[in-house]
């Protein structure tokens, strides 16, 4: 479990080398972690991220926020504390 500075470190990495980068695609892992947590079916997350483009990050309490944008749409996804 990480802890709200390291939230917010992560954050900030994210924001300086990934913000306006594209995703070209998605790789769920074969065999997750046991702090992994998915929303809905990972094997959708290809097709519903990809060519998507990341606007940002930030963080609430203990949770890292991800923004993308796709067609410009703006979606925020969160993270919990096993990012």
């Amino acid at each position: 479990m990480i802890e709200i500075p390291e939230v917010v470190v992560l954050a900030d990495q994210i924001n300086e080398s990934m913000a306006g980068k594209r995703i070209k695609g998605i790789k769920i892992p074969r065999s997750p972690g046991r702090f992994s947590f998915y929303l809905g079916d990972p094997n959708d997350y290809d097709t519903l991220m990809r060519d998507s483009y990341i606007c940002g990050a930030g963080q609430s309490v203990e949770w890292l926020k991800s923004w993308l944008t796709t067609s410009g749409f703006y979606s925020q996804w969160s993270h919990s504390q096993a990012v």
